[in-house]
Formats: C-alpha cells, sequence, structure tokens
C-alpha cells in the first residue's frame, strides 16, 4: 500500500472459468447452426432423389411415346391392358402387328412396356422389353425406373391410330404417372 493506494496486478492470459465459459457460448451459438444445416442438407438430398426420380419417368415416358410414334408409323398396333386404370394396379402397353394386318411379326420389332409391383414394396417399377425380329432369343424385361405410384395409359379411341399420320398421336394417348 503505498500513499493510501492498493497496488493492482495485473495478470496475463484468462482464468480457467473464462475460458470455460467462453466455449459454452460458443457451443450453444454453433448447435442450433449445425442444426440447420443438417436439416439443409437432408432438404437438399430428398429434392435431388425427387429431381433424379422426375428425370428418370419423364425419360421413359418420351421414350414411350417414341415407341408408339416408331411403331404406329411402321403399321404397328398399340394395345393397353384394359385393367391398367386403377390405382397402383400393373399397366401394360404392347406395340405389335395387328392380328389378320398381314405384318409379319418376325419383321418388325415389338415393345412392351409393364409396371409391376416391386417385391414387399408398395410403388412399381417400369420395364421395357424389345422382342426384336433378328433375334430368336428371349429378351428380358429392363427395369428403367422405381418408385411409381400409378402410371395409367389411355387411348382416347381404344387401339386405334391413324397410320398414315404420326404427328396425330400425342392428342390420341395420354400418359399419367404419379410419384
Amino acid at each position: 500500500n503505498v500513499n493510501g493506494y492498493t497496488k493492482i496486478k495485473f495478470r496475463k492470459g484468462f482464468s480457467l472459468l473464462e475460458l470455460l465459459l467462453t466455449i459454452v457460448i460458443i457451443t450453444m451459438l454453433i448447435v442450433p447452426l449445425l442444426k440447420i444445416l443438417e436439416s439443409i442438407q437432408k432438404r437438399t438430398k430428398l429434392i435431388d432423389q425427387q429431381m433424379t426420380l422426375e428425370t428418370s419417368i419423364q425419360h421413359s415416358l418420351d421414350w414411350m411415346m417414341e415407341d408408339i410414334i416408331t411403331g404406329t408409323s411402321q403399321g404397328l398396333q398399340v394395345y393397353v391392358d384394359a385393367d391398367s386404370f386403377g390405382w397402383h394396379d400393373p399397366c401394360t402397353v404392347k406395340i405389335a402387328p395387328k392380328k389378320g394386318s398381314g405384318i409379319k411379326p418376325d419383321m418388325v420389332r415389338e415393345v412392351e412396356w409393364v409396371t409391376a409391383p416391386r417385391y414387399e414394396q408398395e410403388d412399381l417399377v417400369l420395364f421395357r422389353k424389345v422382342k426384336s425380329p433378328i433375334k430368336d432369343e428371349t429378351t428380358p424385361y429392363i427395369p428403367l425406373c422405381e418408385d411409381i405410384l400409378s402410371l395409367r395409359v389411355e387411348l382416347m379411341e381404344p387401339n386405334t391410330f391413324p397410320m398414315n399420320d404420326p404427328n396425330a398421336l400425342p392428342a390420341l394417348i395420354e400418359i399419367t404417372a404419379e410419384l
């Protein structure tokens, strides 16, 4: 004590309590931010999966329309399974020569599109099978996309297409997919 004043010692650094308090405050700020980032990451992943699924089904449906247009321009008939109008029901679309049309089945490529339920799942898988006139072997069904809830193919005028006007086809057929 000099002249009535107390000498104050200045210390360098922080006490352990101050450091612990700072760590707790920083942790309280970071934890909610990490939860928000995790939520954003999960949402981004879901959006990416949905976009991939939508792109896959759009590509498959475009391919189906291309098969229908090509087949009908070759004089083939489009057959749609009559039971394909219910929820979660399998659907079959076959593009093949019409019986009695004079077109030999071994001269054209037949295409079949089928949705079938996945084993122990509640969704459908879309398959495509091409029977080539050149090959005698059995061709497999190729899975193109999954996670489809419903696929409906409706012919506006069942099994009748203007064979000489493929541009009229999109107006005569309606394809609806529910994901």
